[in-house]
């Protein structure tokens, strides 16, 4: 997502194999089953690199693939509500709603080619911490 391509990102159709968006779509929910995963991080680089769709098409399915995801865990586990502490639940949703509005209306001032290559570089950086996270827990174990 970093490298820049010499592709238009025209609104036309994609051709993409369906082979390979049923593969993405099935790891996918395999991360999100087993870990949680599986949200924008792996849904839009997927979208935008193997299906080559525009950052702005990959990133509203991407919402819309959470949001089902979201309300079938949700459903899933609805007998462990007792579980959450629903204070910092609402907190924690009022700021993200907050940093949602901030977002979009970045997002209409950006252009698709930089958001793109900063989304690269923030996973890129989320890949490093989390690597290092790990590594540091299995050597420590």
């Amino acid at each position: 997502m970093i490298k820049k391509r010499n592709d238009n990102n025209n609104v036309e159709s994609p051709s993409y194999s369906t082979i390979i968006l049923i593969v993405l779509g099935f790891i996918t929910g395999i991360l999100t089953g087993l870990v949680g995963a599986g949200g924008g991080f792996i849904i839009v680089p997927s979208l935008v690199l193997l299906l080559r769709i525009t950052i702005k098409q990959a990133t509203a399915a991407s919402l819309f693939i959470i949001a089902i995801n979201t309300s079938f865990g949700l459903l899933s586990n609805f007998q462990h509500l007792d579980h959450i502490n629903w204070t910092i639940l609402i907190i924690f949703t009022g700021i993200t709603l907050m940093g949602l509005m901030i977002g979009f209306q970045l997002k209409t001032k950006l252009k698709p080619e930089k958001l793109k290559i900063a989304f690269g570089y923030f996973l890129g950086a989320i890949g490093i911490a989390i690597a290092g996270t790990e590594i540091s827990q299995f050597i420590n174990l």
